[in-house]
């Protein structure tokens, strides 16, 4: 069936004439008020004459149907799964009818605005003005508010729109968002030394299980053997070319499976050789996630990508170096990395001694090199989106704490090819933004998610939230603290784990999972989430939002990674080390696939939910701490600490390459 019919088959109809009139009223009404958050505070009227990046998003067509088309073909009982949309099909459903174009348009140029730029789908308006001119242009008062970390920005908690456009303008910003993405990364307070330095304390560059053996399979320590992959595992037997596992019995494998743990994997690597508890390197989490065997069959048929803000950047020869520290066969993909600037977003290959003072580029050396030590030779581009502070406003200087969101969604819903995987490891409390931006940049993700890319995002290290500081915004009372983007139900959300033997829950900071106010849960996950809710009782109870959208959906590794900061080594973690792993790992079950001919996984969470929980490990320890309490438990089955788990490769491309194992999409109950 053509697109186009599936779109009338659905409901939604494209306005593609011109609407009624609407009677030019130019009476103001307050269009949103937002509760500023305790985190900041206001220090004055800002100035009139600082400049602003504006941002006036439309109403887009038929809400709602995005969200119906990604469902439909993220459901593997689904006759349209895995019929990603194009970009030009995107628009086709949400472009906004011409004259709310038009009508925003006049009502700038009767302000006097005349530089404004519209983004390529018609979607959103951007332009520079005065402060002083947005006030008269928004009715409202913009004042200078500080966040506790030092930043500065000009906001206005209220902002008005005359009456005609109220149903033409959906948001505008910078107005009432308080959103300041944070790393979700957790220093190790170690020392930063070079690889011979950590040799010489005992800490294993390359482990136990590359240098031992008589056999010659890893009879020569892995430095030397740099030509071409790492040594294939004696007995793997790892899907190649779409092929998938021998069944047993006649039927694949079911779920719980375990990996080793201080046992084996394809029948020759000890795990407890590989893995020491405070320094995972690659070796350590190809195995245990059992990637480290698997080798590409179709690389150049997708890309993975990183998303870095706060004026991060992938250091090139940071990259090359822990490459060739660890995973020496790709060492070039430093050189290879593409560095993409949005927004005039940081690209400088020069360590500042203040970036080095900050530890800036540790968050962004620490994504790239563990989705493309995974991941490798799948090409990888890094975006590095403006708009983040610190930043003091000045008079000569715009506003430089633009919404990074909305600047990269903007640049990434343009292109014609986007990657498959797009790992992100930033965020921010939910409640830093407006109910308007959360839901207009969720509809973004969506809008991605369903053009074939697993959106896949860290869920933060503060648990439930920091202890002392979950009062809701409107000092309603204690609540637990919910973590946007991971909140938004069209990305995948990564917990953090730690250990080997086995794996639990990271207790050396708590890794963020919960519920969101903003979002309900999906129907993919309902029952799931439902079913872990009832086993909790009363606990909690008014804590949070029993409705909502639950996070994380998945887990990985997190805690004392392996990284390469202004050429020395040391190790950190976070769930900033969980979503560029899982991330990895998802990319080489898009590589079975699409050599497979079939297409790469897209939106993960409809299939992890009815068919892929199979092939992750349950994680049964731990809890994610918080607000003064234990927070909430791990436990048998999806949970709000570890989501389902963390993957099993093997099992994943299985699940993926054969469909549900029983031909039940039954899903799995949470807290059972």
């Amino acid at each position: 069936m053509l697109f186009s019919q599936f779109v009338a088959t659905l409901g939604f109809i494209s306005i593609t004439g011109a609407l009624p009139s609407q009677k030019r009223s130019t009476t103001y009404v307050l269009k949103e008020r937002h509760v500023v958050p305790r985190s900041w505070r206001k220090l004055g009227p800002a100035s009139k004459r600082d400049t602003l990046n504006l941002k006036i998003g439309l109403v887009q067509q038929n809400p709602g149907a995005i969200e119906q088309h990604l469902m439909q073909i993220s459901d593997p009982t689904h006759e349209r799964y895995g019929k990603h949309l194009s970009q030009e099909e995107i628009d086709e459903i949400v472009a906004p009818p011409k004259e709310s174009m038009d009508l925003v348009k006049s009502w700038l140029e009767e302000h006097g605005i005349t530089n404004y730029v519209p983004n390529k789908s018609k979607t959103m308006i951007h332009c520079a003005i005065p402060i002083g001119k947005a006030e008269t242009l928004l009715n409202t008062t913009y004042s200078t508010f500080k966040h506790e970390d030092g930043t500065e920005i000009n906001r206005a908690p209220e902002w008005s729109l005359p009456e005609f456009l109220l149903d033409s303008v959906e948001i505008v910003q910078p107005t009432n968002s308080f959103f300041h993405p944070k790393q979700h990364l957790v220093s190790d307070n170690n020392a930063w030394h070079d690889a011979a330095w950590w040799k010489s304390e005992g800490q294993q560059v390359y482990p136990q299980a590359f240098a031992g053996t008589a056999d010659g399979q890893y009879g020569q320590s892995y430095e030397s053997n740099i030509n071409g992959q790492p040594p294939p595992v004696q007995g793997a037997q790892v899907p190649q070319f779409g092929q998938s596992q021998p069944q047993q019995n006649g039927q694949p494998s079911q779920g719980g499976f375990q990996p080793p743990q201080g046992g084996n994997v394809g029948g020759t690597i000890d795990v407890s050789q590989v893995c020491q508890d405070q320094y995972v390197t690659p070796q350590c989490r190809r195995t245990l996630y059992g990637t480290i065997d698997y080798i590409p069959q179709a690389p150049n048929q997708q890309t993975v990508a990183t998303t870095n803000y706060l004026n991060q950047t992938v250091i090139r020869s940071d990259i090359s170096q822990f490459m060739q520290t660890f995973r020496p066969d790709a060492s070039n993909i430093g050189n290879e990395v593409n560095i993409v600037s949005i927004a005039n977003g940081d690209v400088d290959q020069n360590i500042s001694p203040q970036k080095i003072a900050e530890s800036t580029n540790q968050e962004a050396n620490l994504d790239a090199g563990n989705i493309a030590s995974i991941a490798y030779p799948i090409p990888l581009t890094a975006y590095h989106t403006g708009g983040s502070p610190p930043f003091q406003p000045s008079a000569a200087t715009p506003d430089n704490t633009n919404e990074p969101y909305l600047e990269w969604l903007d640049y990434m819903l343009a292109l014609d090819q986007v990657p498959q995987v797009i790992s992100t490891s930033y965020g921010d409390e939910e409640m830093t933004v407006p109910r308007s931006y959360a839901e207009r940049v969720c509809s973004g993700f969506a809008q991605l998610s369903a053009r074939g890319v697993s959106l896949i995002v860290s869920t933060g290290d503060d648990g439930v939230g920091k202890d002392g500081q979950c009062i809701a915004n409107d000092g309603s009372g204690d609540k637990f603290v919910a973590v946007f983007p991971a909140s938004c139900p069209w990305v995948t959300g990564v917990g953090a784990t730690s250990g080997f033997n086995p794996e639990v829950a990271v207790s050396r900071f708590a890794s963020g999972g919960g519920f969101s106010y903003y979002f309900d849960a999906p129907e993919y996950q309902k029952s799931t989430t439902q079913a872990y809710i009832q086993s909790l009782g009363s606990q909690y109870g008014g804590a949070y939002n029993p409705t909502g959208r639950g996070y994380p959906d998945v887990a990985a590794h997190g805690d004392h990674d392996a990284v390469v900061f202004n050429g020395e080594l040391s190790t950190i973690g976070g769930t900033s080390a969980s979503a560029p792993t899982f991330a990895g790992v998802i990319a080489l079950v898009n590589d079975a696939l699409i050599a497979a001919g079939k297409p790469p996984l897209g939106f993960l969470n409809p299939w992890i939910y009815s068919v892929g929980y199979q092939g992750l490990t349950d994680i049964v320890s731990g809890s994610s701490s918080g607000c003064n309490t234990a927070g909430f438990p791990a436990q048998q089955g999806w949970d709000a600490v570890t989501g389902f788990g963390t993957p099993n490769f093997r099992q994943l491309v299985q699940l993926a390459l054969n469909g549900p194992t029983d031909g039940s999409s039954a899903l799995p109950r949470g807290g059972q």
